[in-house]
């Protein structure tokens, strides 16, 4: 029996062990949808309207809070909660994070 799940969820994450462990633990219980490069992840934030966007602040270059930036500037994406993972963060990077628009 195939159950359609509703909402979706898009990760953003240059590490692809990440992505699918993430994925691992989310596919039971959202449709999940990942993204490894900053372009992918914008693309199909516009084309999927995932209802839950979870980015890396870790990924190289602070692709991280340009992601957040997009997203937050684009008035079809705006209204999505943006949750950044990450394994360590400083304090300055967390408020980076809200600056740019991460909830």
């Amino acid at each position: 029996m195939n159950i359609s799940l509703p909402h979706k969820v898009l990760i953003i994450d240059t590490d692809e062990i990440n992505c699918n462990a993430t994925r691992n633990k989310l596919t039971p219980y959202y449709n999940v949808s990942i993204a490894t490069t900053e372009e992918q992840g914008y693309q199909l934030a516009m084309s999927e309207m995932p209802h839950l966007i979870l980015i890396n602040l870790q990924m190289p270059n602070k692709l991280a809070l340009t992601m957040c930036r997009n997203i937050r500037s684009d008035i079809r994406t705006k209204h999505i909660p943006l949750l950044v993972l990450s394994e360590q963060v400083e304090l300055q990077e967390k408020v980076l994070a809200f600056q740019n628009g991460a909830d």
